[in-house]
């Protein structure tokens, strides 16, 4: 049962990854308006865009980043000793 939650998980995680590097360009995008941030020059909506998208691109990386680091403790075979 946990292998298969675990395989499960790495599944989600896969889709995930596929799903980002399919808006690698609205991930460039955002990276890029970064800076601008502290120029004064964005109105208030396009700040809020910018760091609305850089927080959701942070969480979307760290639930990766989990899911595979469950889903392969989890898929991973225990060597049963034999005594």
């Amino acid at each position: 049962m946990k292998r298969i939650l675990g395989i499960v998980c790495i599944i989600i995680g896969f889709i995930l990854v596929l799903a980002m590097v399919g808006n690698i360009v609205e991930i460039v995008k955002t990276l890029l308006k970064i800076p601008f941030l502290f120029s004064g020059k964005m109105t208030g909506y396009e700040e809020g865009m910018v760091m609305g998208s850089f927080v959701y691109w942070i969480i979307h990386i760290v639930v990766i980043i989990i899911l595979m680091k469950v889903g392969i403790r989890l898929s991973k075979q225990k060597k049963k000793e034999i005594i």
